[in-house]
Parts: structure tokens; C-alpha cells; sequence
């Protein structure tokens, strides 16, 4: 018994049995001329047919569909390189969390994956809260995008070491990322970052360092302060005395059970928790390799602000290419 002729798959409308009949040897010529003639008059039927039987994969997919699949992929084969670039994403999709999870075998042990993603090439004006629930992300690319700022959350990128953020649209930074430890590359080219004061208006710390530390920041004095409001306060008692509401709780103002559901930000100085600073400082600093890049400190007091003097982090490693 034959097989289907590989035509019967594009004219699914027709019985297999037409195409799977053995030729004799009287009809071989016959069967042949059927053949040719069911070909040519299938020519402006075969799209549409073959777009029925091609899988998924090769079908045009939406850009969340795209993300999906490539997480499928990610998670399947436990790889630690995650590549989104140009799929025009407007906002990073909350499925990206699943990365967490992710683990790979290294010398016959199992370990957590030291994730690096890729996002540049799209479309995002902001990044979602997802994005910083994974811990385990050492690199991140966010180049050539539409993002106006980056949310002082990255301080729960911990483990993060390459971080590219050129060509988009940054004023300045969050001064959280003194406080990344391990981050030795920083890329922040072809962004219109706020340009540092003249020389004069550099301030030294009352506190003793070289020489050489104060010339890595500049900070001319430049301050915003608010009073805090009842419910702010609220929020940070609250906060200090880990008393964090369940679902059923209704005694609270619903600006405060809102605020205590989500991830506080945390005063650089006293480690005191708020969801709205008292004070915020632009001071320009060297942060890894890039020198003098405007950063944004945020502190729940006066008292917090005069005491913090910055600790440069020393350059280690060469600068990230901008391309």
C-alpha cells in the first residue's frame, strides 16, 4: 500500500483514498496527466491550505504569544539566556516571573539559573513590578527602548552584575544602585541625563575620605522635600512593626491596605520603610564604569539626608557597548 501522495495534506477537502491507489501499469499514464492537472489547478488554493497545516510556531504570532512561547522554551530547556528583544513589547508581560523558578545542571548538580535577559529593541515606556521578583538576574538588557525611568524596586535585582540601559529616554537613575553590590557594567549612552554642575559645585563629606572619593561625586545640594502625610506615617509604623494586613482586614483606610500589599521602598541611611520619601537628592557619581551619572536618593528625613555620604562604586570592568 502506498503512502498519501504529499498533496492530499494541502487539499484537505479531498478523501486520501483518491490519492493512495496504487497506479497499473494500463492507467500509469493517465493517473499521471490526473496528477498534474490536480497540481496545477491547486496553485491558488495552497496558501490557505498550507497556512491550515503549519504549526503554530511558524504561524505570525502577537508579541505576547511570542514571549509565551519563548518562555515554554526557556523553562523547558533550562537555559539562562532569555532573549525578548525586538518582539514590540509595550509592557513586559507578569508571565516573566516564572523565570525564578528556573534551574540548570552544572557538573552534575542542579542550581538555580543565573538569569540574563534580553529587552532591548521593543517598545517599553516602563517595567513592570514582575520583573524585579527575579533575584537570580545577573544581566539585563533594556537598550533602545521608550523608558522615561527605572523604579528604585531594581534594588531587588541583588545579584545583578551587567546592566544596559542606552538609548532611551533617562534623565537620571535611582541612587539604589549604589547599593547593588555586584554590578560591574553600566551602560547609559545616548540618554539625555541631566549634565553634572561645574566643579564648584562640588561638596565635600564631613566624614574623612581621601581625596580621590570626593572627586568621584558631585553634589551641589539639590533637594525636594515634602512633609509626610498622616497616612505616610501611618504606612511606616506599620511597616517597622511588620504588621502587614490579611485580605479580610477592614479597618484600615484603603490607601494603607494598598500601599502595605505592595513592595515598600526603603531610606538608604536609617533602613526605615515608606511609600513617599521626605527628601530627594540629585547627586552625580561614578556608578561601575560610567562616570558623574545623575542619581536620584530618596530619604525619609532631613536628619537621613545630611548624614548619607556616597560610596562611589570603583570601576572594575570596561564599559558596555552602546550597540
Amino acid at each position: 500500500m502506498l503512502q498519501p501522495w504529499p498533496l492530499a495534506i494541502l487539499l484537505p477537502d479531498k478523501p486520501p483514498s483518491m490519492f493512495s491507489a496504487a497506479p497499473t501499469a494500463t492507467t500509469a499514464s493517465t493517473t499521471q496527466d490526473r496528477k498534474r492537472a490536480r497540481a496545477t489547478s491547486s496553485n491558488s488554493q495552497r496558501p490557505t491550505s498550507l497556512a491550515r497545516t503549519l504549526p503554530p510556531s511558524d504561524v505570525a504570532l502577537s508579541p505576547l504569544q511570542k514571549v509565551r512561547r519563548t518562555l515554554d522554551t526557556v523553562v523547558d530547556n533550562g537555559s539562562e539566556r532569555v532573549d525578548l528583544s525586538h518582539l514590540d513589547l509595550e509592557e513586559i508581560p507578569d508571565d516573566i516571573a516564572e523565570l525564578k523558578h528556573i534551574t540548570v545542571l552544572c557538573k552534575d548538580r542542579v542550581k538555580r539559573a543565573s538569569l540574563q535577559l534580553y529587552l532591548f529593541g521593543n517598545q517599553l515606556r516602563s517595567l513592570s513590578p514582575a520583573l524585579f521578583l527575579l533575584d537570580n538576574l545577573t544581566v539585563l538588557s533594556l537598550r533602545h527602548n521608550l523608558l522615561t525611568s527605572i523604579p528604585p524596586d531594581i534594588i531587588r535585582l541583588k545579584q545583578l552584575v551587567e546592566l544596559s540601559v542606552g538609548n532611551n529616554s533617562l534623565l537620571f537613575l535611582p541612587g539604589e544602585l549604589l547599593q547593588l553590590e555586584h554590578l560591574q557594567l553600566l551602560s547609559v549612552s545616548t540618554n539625555p541625563l541631566l549634565p553634572a554642575p561645574r566643579p564648584s559645585g562640588v561638596s565635600r563629606s564631613n566624614n574623612d575620605h581621601d581625596q580621590d572619593d570626593d572627586a568621584m561625586y558631585v553634589r551641589p545640594g539639590r533637594l525636594c522635600h515634602r512633609m509626610p502625610s498622616l497616612c505616610e506615617l501611618a504606612a511606616r509604623a506599620l511597616h517597622q512593626h511588620e504588621m502587614i494586613p490579611t485580605a479580610s482586614s477592614s479597618n484600615l483606610p484603603l490607601v494603607i491596605h494598598h500601599s502595605l500589599t505592595t513592595l515598600p521602598s526603603e531610606c538608604v541611611v536609617c533602613k526605615t520603610r515608606f511609600l513617599q520619601p521626605t527628601i530627594e537628592e540629585m547627586i552625580w557619581v561614578d556608578v561601575a564604569s560610567a562616570l558623574k551619572v545623575p542619581l536620584l536618593f530618596r530619604f525619609c528625613s532631613l536628619t537621613c539626608c545630611r548624614r548619607y555620604s556616597p560610596k562611589p562604586a570603583r570601576p572594575r570592568l570596561a564599559l558596555l557597548p552602546s550597540s
